[in-house]
């Protein structure tokens, strides 16, 4: 596999190329460590087969992944001590998690899965992924849009892009939820809707009111 060094959204490690990507291991790491300590999303596109072991185990201040339906495996100890890690997207493609693969992902809190529940259910977990297992899955069944826009998913409205919840979306972006089409304030792919005050996108700053774009407000913030 080729893999590429982090480009695009500032602090996002992107890993790109075709497929597998190789078992590391304490003693023998993967290229971009370095990044441990600055990446805040990592996202492995489409193509990659496998996820090694040990490929990004300790990565502290990472708190989204994004995993394409490509990858069938997800090796061991492959996101192990990623203590700040929150949300992660999982392709339906994968059919076995490792031990530990998630262990030690201690504020993980919500899997968003490209499937069904029963899909789900089919994976090999195998021993200490713990928070994975504890952590709330959302599937997507049939609620992913045929185009990107939002979705209800597990009770909270998500944003797909290219057919996967993109959970690197920090910006005031139009759409439709819970029938209302309108601009949201959307905090690492989900709309906020519990959120008042000002929030930015490319075209200004905006004042959000339960997490929608008030148009209409003309006093300070």
């Amino acid at each position: 596999i080729t893999l590429a060094f982090p480009k695009g959204a500032e602090n996002t490690l992107t890993i790109s190329g075709t497929g597998a990507m190789y078992d590391y291991s304490e003693s023998s790491t993967a290229p971009w460590m370095n990044y441990m300590d600055t990446a805040q999303s990592i996202v492995i596109e489409d193509g990659t087969t496998h996820i090694g072991n040990y490929a990004f185990w300790q990565f502290a201040t990472v708190k989204n992944v994004s995993i394409p339906d490509t990858v069938k495996t997800i090796g061991a100890l492959a996101f192990n001590g990623d203590n700040s890690l929150e949300d992660i997207a999982i392709g339906s493609g994968v059919t076995k998690i490792e031990t530990r693969a998630f262990n030690h992902c201690f504020q993980l809190t919500n899997v968003y899965y490209n499937g069904s529940e029963e899909q789900w259910d089919t994976i090999t977990i195998e021993s200490n992924n713990d928070q994975l297992k504890n952590a709330t899955i959302h599937y997507s069944d049939a609620t992913v849009p045929a185009a990107d826009g939002f979705a209800s998913v597990g009770g909270e409205w998500v944003y797909y892009k290219d057919g996967a919840v993109d959970t690197q979306l920090n910006t005031v972006i139009d759409g439709t939820v819970n029938g209302e089409n309108a601009w949201w304030k959307v905090t690492e792919g989900k709309a906020d809707l519990g959120f008042t005050g000002l929030a930015s996108n490319s075209a200004g700053w905006w004042y959000i009111e339960k997490g929608k774009v008030n148009f209409n407000f003309t006093g300070f913030a």
